[in-house]
Parts: structure tokens; C-alpha cells; sequence
């Protein structure tokens, strides 16, 4: 059942969320990262394919976006340039530790699910050593690789599941961030489907897949 963050965590946290609680406290956790305008309520439909012994909570983010929502940042920002997005990722990151202790648990694995702003972020995060995932989910997005890509955690799982008639995040971006991973022997699953800027039946059929498979 998805029960909204009081206020009082709310403070403890810094983020507004809903969360899922799991069977256990080492039960694995999911996070998910909405995208560009979004909120802590619309990554919710993804729920149903998430194991449902798994915690999971969904973060608000913080920069209230000038067509409506909150975003982790201002596109106006060149797009999001590294140095932002490092200070998105390290405001989630002091989130996901903070609803860890104020709930009391303490994951099996972590698991991240991002929609296109929330992918870049995940991804970048993830890669650069600011996030701590075993495991993460680029839907309509990209990924975002550490410069010097030697350093790349190539432990970590990856699925990417994009639109081939995306017109906000063209489908090359993500076949480029799927021969990236390739070329660095990182796990990535990989899902094209003819819809635009969003997840389909069969992305979302897919990821509760992947998802199983992690359990």
C-alpha cells in the first residue's frame, strides 16, 4: 500500500515521497526518479511490476519547474551540465540514506528506476561513485558515463527501454548509451518499441522482468 511522507520526514529526509514498505527490513529497495516537471506520484504506475516483497520510495524533487512540476534541474541550465547533475545526485543520495534510517531498514540491494531527466541523473550519479545502485533502469532516457569511462562501475545492471517515434529524447541517444555500456562489458538489457516519449506495454512487460530476475 503507497503511503505519503508526514512532514516530519519530510525534514529528516529533505525530499517529499511515497513509499511502499517491504516484507523486511533487508528487503530489496526501489527507487524511483521521475523526470523534467514530474512529482513523487507519477513513476507510481510502475509499481505493479516491481516484486512486492521489495520496498520502494518515489522522491519529489526540489527545483519547482517553470511548466509546471519540479525537476532536479533547470533545462535552462545548459541542458544540465555535469556539475549539476552531481548535485542532484548527491541531494538523492543524502535522501536515500535519510529514509533508510528514519524507517529503519537496510536493503538487501538497491535497485533505481529514472524516466528521461531521472535516467540522466540515476546514470550519472551511479557511474561517478555519488549514488550507491546495484542496479538501475534508463526509461525514455540516456545514459550519462564518467568522462575518464575506466573508472565506470561495471558492476552495476542496466535496462533501457526507449520509444523508436521519441521526439523529446531521439532513440540514437539511447542506442549510443547501449554501445557504450557494451564497449565497457557492463550488463545492459535493452527494449525498443514504437511509442513516443514514454514506456509501453512492452518496456513495462520487460521491466518486471528485469526486475524479477534481480530477486
Amino acid at each position: 500500500m503507497r503511503h505519503e511522507s508526514t512532514l516530519d520526514e519530510e525534514v529528516q529526509v529533505g525530499l517529499k515521497f511515497v513509499h511502499r514498505a517491504g516484507s523486511s527490513a533487508e528487503a530489496p529497495l526501489l527507487v524511483m526518479v521521475h523526470g523534467r516537471a514530474g512529482d513523487r506520484h507519477v513513476m507510481w504506475t510502475f509499481e505493479r511490476v516491481v516484486p512486492p516483497v521489495w520496498h520502494i520510495v518515489s522522491f519529489q524533487a526540489f527545483e519547482p519547474d517553470p511548466i509546471g512540476g519540479w525537476s532536479w534541474w533547470q533545462m535552462s541550465e545548459n541542458g544540465g551540465r555535469r556539475p549539476v547533475i552531481h548535485q542532484a545526485a548527491r541531494r538523492l543520495a543524502q535522501a536515500i540514506r535519510s529514509f533508510c534510517e528514519a524507517r529503519k531498514i537496510s536493503p538487501s540491494r538497491r535497485i533505481g528506476i529514472g524516466f528521461s531527466q531521472g535516467a540522466v541523473l540515476l546514470s550519472a550519479g551511479t557511474f561517478e561513485g555519488i549514488l550507491e545502485f546495484d542496479a538501475i533502469a534508463a526509461l525514455a532516457g540516456f545514459v550519462v558515463l564518467p568522462l575518464e569511462t575506466k573508472d565506470a562501475n561495471r558492476k552495476v545492471k542496466v535496462f533501457i527501454a526507449h520509444g523508436s517515434e521519441d521526439d523529446v529524447i531521439p532513440v540514437e541517444r539511447a542506442r549510443s548509451s547501449v554501445e557504450a555500456l557494451r564497449g565497457l562489458s557492463i550488463d545492459v538489457e535493452y527494449v525498443e518499441e514504437p511509442v513516443k516519449h514514454k514506456v509501453g506495454i512492452q518496456g513495462t512487460r520487460a521491466l518486471g522482468n528485469w526486475l524479477s530476475a534481480l530477486s
